[in-house]
């Protein structure tokens, strides 16, 4: 359960706006990364688009995080990762490992929030580079500011609660 242990109440995932449509769209089922973060299955993930789009344009789950050779990556989520081979290995070129975040549940959000308005209901907030740790504060003013009622966090095992330290950032 999420929530309890994790020391994040969420985590936003910057995408670029062709792998952010695809995640949207149900075409790719699976972000792959370098870097793995503190993601772990159960997470609530906000999906950031960077530029041009600088938007919060949804939210999934993480089912699962799977951590490999890039070949035995390949193997296993090939077709859910809406990349063809090239890219996969350019992405993962020098790296020995790489992680592969599966996601579910993915709810595209009617009306996108752009950057401007994160920045007003988020003070200090930046676009991640790679992750953005959300502290319990950020995510219920981010679900306040979506007007979205807490089911899908509840879901997750998350509560809300009081004031906390601003946003982690992570870069891969």
């Amino acid at each position: 359960m999420v929530g309890l242990s994790a020391p994040h109440s969420g985590v936003m995932l910057s995408l670029h706006p062709r792998h952010a449509k695809n995640v949207l769209s149900g075409r790719k089922t699976v972000e792959v990364r370098r870097f793995r973060g503190r993601v772990n299955s159960g997470d609530l993930v906000f999906i950031y688009v960077s530029s041009p789009v600088k938007a919060l344009v949804g939210r999934c789950l993480v089912s699962r995080v799977l951590h490999a050779t890039p070949d035995y990556l390949w193997k296993v989520v090939g077709p859910s990762v809406a990349l063809s081979r090239e890219e996969f290995d350019s992405y993962l070129a020098n790296s020995r490992m790489g992680f592969a975040i599966f996601l579910r549940k993915v709810e595209p959000y009617s009306h996108p929030v752009p950057l401007d308005s994160l920045r007003r209901h988020l003070p200090g907030f930046h676009p991640p580079q790679t992750y953005l740790y959300l502290p319990r504060d950020a995510r219920r003013r981010l679900s306040s500011l979506l007007d979205v009622q807490d089911s899908g966090a509840s879901e997750c095992g998350h509560r809300s609660a009081t004031h906390s330290p601003a946003a982690q950032h992570h870069r891969e």
